[in-house]
Order: C-alpha cells, then structure tokens, then sequence
C-alpha cells in the first residue's frame, strides 16, 4: 500500500500521527523554527495522487482577509512548487504541495521533496503571515519579513 510509505518517512523523521479511520489520511502538528502548524498527508488512490498541506495554526481576522489574499498571492509569485490558499469565509491560511503518481511508483525521495518542500515553506513564512493577522504591518512589510527568512 502506498499510505505505507508516507507512514515509513513519518516514522523515520520520528513525528507522531494519526491516521483518520478507513482513510488514507495522516494528520500530525509540526513545531517549526518560527511557530506551530498541523499538516495532513492526503493520499487519493483513484486518482493517484498525493496531497500535502501544512495549515496555519490561527485563522486571518476578517478584517485583515483582503489583505491575507494579497501576501499570499505575492508569496505564491515566488514560489516554484506548491502554493498557498486561503478559505475566505473561515480566514485559514494554508500551503499546499501535491504529485500525481500514475507513471511510477511513490517512494522515500519523492514523499522527503514533498513533505520537507511544504513544511519549510510553511515554517519560513510563518512570521510574514502571523504578522500581518495580528500585527500592525503592511502587506509590504510582512513581504519584507519573508525576504529576510530565505
């Protein structure tokens, strides 16, 4: 079963997870440098196809959303795998890096690029988009925050 091999990589970065009943879905939380996140490992076999989210662990005020949309569209321009998306209604703020496996099989090198792309990408712009949910920066300010982290 490929959901094997995700869990063999989980096991061997030592992270706990849950596997979600009768599902090829692994939820597990990540503490990273610059805050905390939960990431799901979403394994679709019709479709041959792996999806990886971290997601923010707060979700955007209301009041900052249009502003959310425009950091995250700036951060996505940047980005060469995976992007960021934000649910408008609810404000969560996640990233999401994916592969479709139906010319090879999945194995430790492909699950490593794809998870460790994510969660770094996540983890460094923590402080650019925390910062602009509950600080009192600019969009232009938290772009200069996420400059400095890379």
């Amino acid at each position: 079963m490929q959901i094997n091999i995700i869990k063999e990589f989980l096991k061997n970065q030592e992270w706990q997870f849950t596997q979600v009943e009768g599902k090829n879905l692994l939820l597990f939380g990540i503490g990273g440098k610059n805050g905390n996140f939960q990431c799901i490992a979403d394994l679709i076999d019709e479709d041959n196809s792996l999806i990886f989210y971290s997601v923010c662990g707060a979700n955007t005020p209301e009041n900052k959303r249009l502003d959310m949309l425009q950091l995250l569209n700036d951060l996505n321009y940047k980005l060469f795998f995976g992007n960021f998306e934000m649910d408008f209604q609810a404000g969560e703020v996640r990233i999401r890096t994916s592969i479709s496996f139906k010319h090879f099989e999945l194995n430790q090198d492909f699950i490593e690029e794809l998870i460790m792309s994510n969660i770094i990408t996540m983890d460094k712009s923590l402080p650019s988009i925390i910062g602009l949910m509950f600080g009192e920066i600019s969009v232009e300010k938290a772009l200069e925050l996420s400059s400095k982290e890379e």
